[in-house]
């Protein structure tokens, strides 16, 4: 239930959770209170995650790691206002992990990478201490700036991609892409990238390596 607490008297800790206010007053206490409290959340999250990679590396265990990984859902869909997926690489770069998923099994855990563990145990406990405590996970892929878009630059980007993989004749890749010569040369027509008649797939036009080529209609078949 929603409380709207409209007063000027103090509101205090654990009082103050749940009850939404319109008081200035009220409200500057509330921040100066997250921020003491998001200061010691923050030394919490990076000393349990480089202790759990220390444990990881001593005894070769993943469970405290998983554990730790669990705890950050707060709801019962698992939100949460973390970026766990940098937390993950941070593990797997930074500490001895590697991030496994089975769809089929739905598991999708970390795992001890057993060769990175041996190789930071043996060269001492006291410098993998030094290489995971020394930057948190924020601070090592700090999140990214919104970033406006070009659209041309975007759809030049995607032509030249797409051609590329035209070009690549290992079967395997060519089954994985999925790509309408149609509607690439659609979008190579949206930004003008010439399209001369004949000439092998991804061929530049002039020096224009841009410059979007039909395929031959085998290829587009």
């Amino acid at each position: 239930m929603v409380q709207i607490v409209a007063r000027t008297s103090p509101i205090h800790g654990k009082d103050m959770l749940g009850k939404y206010t319109t008081d200035n007053d009220t409200i500057n206490r509330m921040i100066k209170t997250f921020i003491k409290v998001n200061q010691g959340a923050h030394l919490m999250v990076h000393t349990i995650a480089v202790s759990v990679a220390l444990h990881a590396i001593e005894h070769g265990q993943n469970a405290p790691a998983n554990a730790f990984l669990k705890a950050f859902e707060v709801t019962s869909k698992g939100n949460n206002g973390w970026r766990l997926n940098t937390l993950r690489s941070w593990f797997e770069t930074i500490g001895p992990f590697t991030w496994h998923v089975d769809k089929e099994k739905k598991i999708a855990e970390l795992r001890v990478n057993k060769e990175k563990a041996k190789a930071m145990r043996e060269a001492g406990m006291d410098k993998a201490l030094q290489t995971v405590s020394s930057v948190t996970f924020w601070d090592w892929k700090p999140e990214a700036e919104y970033k406006g878009l070009d659209l041309n630059a975007a759809i030049i980007k995607l032509v030249k991609d797409a051609n590329a993989r035209l070009k690549d004749e290992n079967p395997d890749h060519r089954k994985a892409n999925k790509i309408d010569t149609s509607k690439l040369s659609a979008l190579a027509a949206l930004v003008n990238m010439g399209r001369p008649e004949d000439g092998p797939v991804g061929t530049p036009q002039g020096n224009d390596e841009t410059k979007f080529i039909d395929p031959p209609k085998a290829m587009a078949a």
